[in-house]
């Protein structure tokens, strides 16, 4: 392999860690604009800038388009990521329905108690 295809040569997890780091990039930008819109916005009418919000909602715009394209980009080209990093919460009942008779599910928490799950109980 010559020196200069080997840059431009990406391993499937290199891609997803720089498109996942691009993403978080923009979450954090996403957090801090939504702050300073709500600041912004906050603020006495006569002391208000109508020019500044729209900038920052402009962002706010763009970013969300972004983001979701690269959601998009995760979904199709790296789906067994895309499906662990967007898990979603289940119910305890479709918990249970995938315990075996012999199987429980512990939580352990920074708690005095305890909590467990098992196909037919819900415990403390």
């Amino acid at each position: 392999m010559r020196t200069d295809e080997a840059h431009t040569q990406v391993s499937p997890s290199c891609a997803v860690r720089v498109i996942f780091e691009r993403r978080q990039d923009l979450v954090g930008e996403l957090r801090a604009k939504d702050k300073q819109l709500i600041a912004a916005r906050s603020e006495a009418p006569a002391k208000r800038d109508a020019n500044a919000e729209k900038v920052i909602s402009d962002r706010l715009a763009a970013i969300g388009t972004r983001v979701g394209e690269i959601d998009k980009l995760l979904t199709i080209d790296f789906p067994d990521y895309a499906a662990l990093a967007r898990s979603s919460s289940i119910s305890v009942k479709e918990v249970q329905s995938q315990l075996g008779g012999d199987e429980a599910l512990v939580l352990f928490l920074d708690t005095d108690g305890r909590f467990a799950l098992t196909p037919g109980v819900l415990g403390t």
